[in-house]
């Protein structure tokens, strides 16, 4: 399977299951608003605590900034 493939069909995983369980929804829902902060503030607890590999970290960090 091509990576375009895999990608179709994660696609349609997900969204098959939307409108079934209203639990999921909500879940999902509060994911998709919050997950812009919530991954940041892990890095930072992450970058803080000392734990992992700072290169590693960093290269996190500057993904996700890409990413966004």
């Amino acid at each position: 399977m091509t990576i375009e493939g895999w990608n179709i069909h994660a696609f349609n995983a997900i969204n098959s299951l939307a409108g079934k369980n209203p639990y999921l929804d909500a879940f999902m829902i509060f994911f998709a608003q919050y997950i812009i902060f919530i991954v940041p503030i892990i890095i930072l607890y992450l970058w803080f605590a000392r734990m992992g590999d700072k290169k590693i970290l960093l290269l996190l960090f500057f993904t996700v900034l890409a990413a966004i």
